[in-house]
């Protein structure tokens, strides 16, 4: 698991040329993620898990970038809930907030509030 990032997000431009389809992957995951249901614990994964993205992008880390994505996606969602794992809830504003800034910097379309609720 990664170190915890609940401070602010790096700066968010990045030294390095990301693909387009690692690009795509992350847009993909990040909106994702938004429409997500999880038990508030899970989401401090998550935010753990983009803050991480968001670093390994600013830190021009392409091998951390992809490692970063599957983390995210790993996160998600699973079909069976354990019994007593609690309610889920969307995405905290945190998470959406991370998500904007990274959408944002990487050209991908702004997130709707239809598309998450």
């Amino acid at each position: 698991m990664s170190e915890s990032v609940d401070g602010p997000l790096p700066p968010l431009p990045w030294e390095f040329e990301l693909d387009s389809e690692t690009r795509e992957d992350i847009l993909a995951v990040l909106r994702d993620a938004t429409r997500w249901q999880l038990p508030p614990r899970r989401w401090e994964h998550v935010l753990d898990s983009v803050g991480a993205l968001a670093v390994a992008l600013a830190n021009g880390d392409a091998v951390a970038v992809r490692e970063s994505i599957a983390e995210v996606e790993l996160m998600g969602p699973v079909r069976a809930t354990r019994i007593g794992a609690g309610h889920r809830s969307p995405a905290p504003h945190r998470m959406l907030d991370r998500v904007h800034a990274l959408v944002h910097s990487l050209g991908g379309e702004p997130v709707t509030a239809d598309e998450h609720e």
